[in-house]
């Protein structure tokens, strides 16, 4: 596989996450809220922050202007504030 085959397969593994961002980003925005009591929602939230954290530097490199780095870099932010 060359490069640019390998960089393409990266980034379209990475947007088959995009799912998983949303669901990160609606409980970050629940917990800042105050609108969760589930002791669950709190515990996904380490697990999300890794995943925003290590998406978001594949991210920069792959689709640095993208729109895609954008809504990471806010969900990222907003579970970090969280």
């Amino acid at each position: 596989m060359n490069g640019s085959a390998r960089q393409r397969a990266l980034t379209v593994s990475l947007l088959q996450r995009a799912d998983l961002w949303r669901q990160a980003e609606r409980r970050a925005r629940r917990l800042a809220r105050g609108r969760s009591d589930d002791a669950a929602d709190a515990t996904h939230l380490a697990d999300d922050y890794r995943l925003l954290a290590h998406d978001l530097a594949r991210v920069r490199t792959l689709m640095p202007d993208s729109r895609t780095r954008e809504y990471l870099e806010a969900a990222y932010a907003r579970a970090h504030a969280t």
